[in-house]
């Protein structure tokens, strides 16, 4: 009986500590595209299905509706702020040209972002923004993008203190109505 609880033991232990990239991109060139993806191990593989991931069409759906907001998202917050601790930023970049009717606003906002740029790098050397001026034409193009990671162990934890909250939420508003009596 102990070895089948060592054996799940050490295999949580080791599963926990698998580190799980996500990358993550924003583009803008006249419609606005988001793409995410993630990957055990291997970023390249994250940001490539970052980068080919289609939007899904909708369906119609039946809508849900949750029975207690409140108990969840608080429970979700605790999640979220429990998990944020332990985020790691591989990467931030964002690239873009801009062009304006006036050059000189053009100039004004490529020389902000490109202070920004420096001073950003001299913060962290994982964020870099560039951004290069078009004085052609009045256009504009951005990408966003990024890659953060995290442990398996981290979001079960946080799923853990999750459902611990909107337990704990869900009992606090049972306890709170008055019981009839009969």
């Amino acid at each position: 009986m102990a070895l089948p609880l060592t054996v799940t033991a050490v295999a949580l232990f080791y599963l926990s500590a698998i580190p799980i990239q996500i990358a993550f991109f924003l583009r803008y060139d006249g419609a606005l595209r988001f793409g995410a993806g993630f990957s055990a191990f291997e970023p390249r593989r994250a940001r490539r299905r970052a980068r080919t991931a289609s939007p899904k069409k909708q369906s119609a759906a039946k809508k849900w509706t949750p029975k207690h907001p409140i108990a969840l998202l608080r429970a979700a917050l605790k999640a979220f702020f429990s998990l944020s601790r332990h985020l790691k930023l591989l990467s931030l970049t964002m690239d873009g040209t801009v062009g304006l009717p006036d050059a000189a606003a053009t100039a004004l906002i490529c020389g902000a972002a490109n202070s920004l740029d420096a001073a950003l790098f001299a913060v962290t050397r994982r964020a870099r923004v560039s951004l290069r001026p078009d004085f052609a034409a009045a256009s504009a193009h951005a990408e966003l993008s990024g890659m953060i990671s995290l442990r398996v162990g981290h979001i079960m934890l946080a799923a853990l203190l999750g459902a611990w909250e909107y337990g704990l939420g869900r009992l606090k508003t049972w306890k709170s109505i008055p019981s009839k009596a009969s």
